[in-house]
Parts: structure tokens; sequence; C-alpha cells
């Protein structure tokens, strides 16, 4: 699970458009990030997925998360969190395996891996690229 909020700097630019708005900002700042903000950054971190190799095969015979469309976006006011989809790994379909790939859990994952946030970090400024044209066009109108 990953979760996009604003740091200090970003929102200093952001409340200054906001400020110059005569429209409904907090529509246009929820509207973009569903849009545009939760779609880059879920491609951003399958982008990044690891793919395991079984032995020396280089073709997987099993579905692999990256190439099924593994995460949902929950959207909240002024953000969003990204998920995997399909809870506990026990449950056919799912892919439990990702429920904690920044701890290394588990035995067949004993390694870290934090493709989720690298691709939320390597996507933060296209997001926000995003919100100030939103912020744009809201003030525009």
């Amino acid at each position: 699970m990953v979760r996009f909020e604003l740091d200090a700097t970003d929102l200093e630019q952001l409340l200054q458009k906001i400020a110059a708005s005569p429209g409904n900002v907090e529509k246009a700042i929820n509207q973009s990030l569903e849009r545009e903000g939760a779609p880059l950054a879920i491609e951003g971190i399958i982008m990044r997925m690891p793919v395991s190799q079984r032995g020396a095969k280089a073709v997987r015979e099993k579905k692999h998360a990256k190439y099924s469309n593994p995460l949902l976006k929950r959207m909240e006011n002024l953000g969003f969190e990204i998920v995997a989809k399909g809870g506990a790994s026990s449950k056919k379909g799912s892919f439990g395996y990702l429920a904690f790939p920044d701890e290394g859990r588990g035995s067949s994952n004993p390694v870290a891996h934090h493709f989720f946030n690298d691709g939320m970090n390597d996507r933060t400024p296209r997001i926000l690229d995003a919100l100030n044209e939103a912020l744009d066009r809201a003030i525009d109108l």
C-alpha cells in the first residue's frame, strides 16, 4: 500500500493557485487525482514490479501480478491510496504476495522490494503537474 500526500513545498505552490481561484478547487483537485494521479501512480508501481523466474526458465508459466492489473485505487478527499487487489494469498485470484512488498516478509520473499514507494516517488512530479494544470483550468473558468 502506498498513499499520495502533498509535502509542504508542493502544498505552498498549490495554495497560491487555490487562493487565486474563484471556482470549486477541491472538486478540481479530486477529479484530477482520480483521472490522472492514481492511474499514473499505478503505472509507476507496476513498471517497477519484479517478476520472479523459476530456475533457468525465461518464460513464467503462472499468471503474475505485473501482467494482471493487480492494484486498486482508493480515493480520499485531496488524496488517494493504492492497494493490492484480492486480499489474502489464500484467496483464489489474489496476489497476496503484494501485501507487504516493502518489508520482505515470507519464506519466498526474503528481500524487501520498494517498488510501491519507488513507483509513487517517480510519478509524483507528473501528478503534481496534472494538479497544477487542473487548478489552472479551474482558475480560468
